[in-house]
């Protein structure tokens, strides 16, 4: 049984309270990143800048695109909607962060998008409410479970329900502190949710841990095919 906890748009505490709280723990999250909106602000509320997102990732977090700008994606064009998958990965990787993963924007998702985010990315995780069994159906079909309000009893049968089926559990989490947004965890829930997870020996991953993706395999059976290559041809030289 593993959990995920999913922090859409990057909210400045997440990096300021979130993250001193996980690390206490040994958790690390993934970090859905608005790229145009970076140590700017999202619907009136500051976000991380570069300098926060990279110490985060830098500590063993996972960066994922969340779009450059925030759109209901299935109300663009396919040309804008690619726009907005190319450009926010390529933008993140030029930071240096390995991008495999795609946060949807407002959950806004159809099989129209899904085939264009296959293009781009890994995975993704749209706002499709669930668990997910291990192995993954469909990992551009990721479902979650996310936190409004909710208190610790309430985010601990998700868990204790997860832990009885053997299901990965993504937690879709956005505010910190912040009770009059809808999408809000208390740092206090938080710490409990926290403690929990440690407590009960729960693996705590981020979704490329997960799902590990090839990027790094591919290469290394490539490269081994070359030199094998390479030796048979000497030997008949």
């Amino acid at each position: 049984m593993t959990v995920t906890l999913c922090f859409d748009d990057a909210y400045k505490e997440v990096y300021t309270i979130g993250f001193p709280i996980l690390k206490e723990y040994g958790i690390r999250g993934t970090l859905g990143i608005i790229t145009n909106e970076i140590g700017g602000s999202f619907e009136g509320y500051p976000l991380m800048n570069l300098s926060q997102i990279t110490e985060l990732h830098n500590n063993g977090w996972e960066i994922a695109s969340h779009s450059v700008t925030h759109p209901y994606l299935t109300s663009l064009t396919d040309e804008e909607v690619i726009n907005e998958l190319m450009n926010s990965r390529n933008a993140l990787r030029d930071f240096g962060f390995k991008v495999n993963a795609f946060v949807v924007p407002y959950g806004n998702y159809d099989d129209r998008i899904k085939n264009l985010v296959k293009k781009y990315y890994y995975s993704c995780r749209p706002s499709i409410l669930g668990t997910n069994s291990i192995p993954v159906e469909d990992r551009y079909m990721l479902k979650s479970k996310w936190v409004m309000n909710d208190s610790f009893e309430t985010i601990k049968i998700w868990i204790d329900d997860a832990i009885a089926n053997d299901n990965w559990l993504i937690i879709m989490l956005h505010n910190i502190d912040k009770p009059e947004r809808e999408y809000n965890i208390s740092s206090e829930n938080l710490r409990e949710v926290s403690q929990y997870l440690t407590e009960q020996k729960i693996k705590v991953l981020n979704i490329s841990e997960v799902l590990n993706p090839p990027s790094i395999v591919i290469p290394l059976i490539i490269s081994s095919a070359i030199l094998l290559l390479i030796l048979v041809l000497r030997k008949f030289k």
